[in-house]
């Protein structure tokens, strides 16, 4: 009986941790997007300041990028999905331009497009 008991336990606790590992892989697996801080020294942008995630953002923050001192939002998603939710409401609201890749997405100016892209492999959003 004893073992019995200690048997199902471990069937529960076992079960419980593929559930947790499950989705600790779903949003940190291998292909999980770039955190904000890579893409901003990816991008060589400084003064890096974590922001409370907006809506459908994962995760947030803004840097400050060349010559013109562009002040630049870079978000994260769980998915494109996201993203693609987040494009349509920060262009609804006047954003300048949305550059785009998987799961992130950074919003910037016009002079900043090319350093971006060749530097992420992004595109600007339609």
């Amino acid at each position: 009986m004893r073992l019995r008991i200690l048997g199902i336990a471990a069937a529960v606790i076992v079960g419980a941790c593929a559930v947790t590992l499950a989705a600790l892989a779903f949003r940190h697996g291998p292909a999980a997007p770039p955190t904000p801080v890579k893409l901003a020294r990816q991008i060589s942008c400084v003064g890096y300041h974590r922001e409370t995630p907006t809506l459908f953002a994962d995760a947030e923050a803004t840097c400050t990028l060349g010559l013109h001192q562009s002040q630049l939002d870079i978000v994260t998603f769980v998915s494109d999905q996201q993203r693609d939710r987040w494009v349509k409401a920060a262009y609804a609201l006047g954003t300048g331009t949305v550059m785009v890749g998987d799961r992130w997405a950074i919003t910037t100016d016009a002079a900043n497009v090319t350093v971006i892209e060749h530097a992420t492999g992004g595109k600007v959003a339609a």
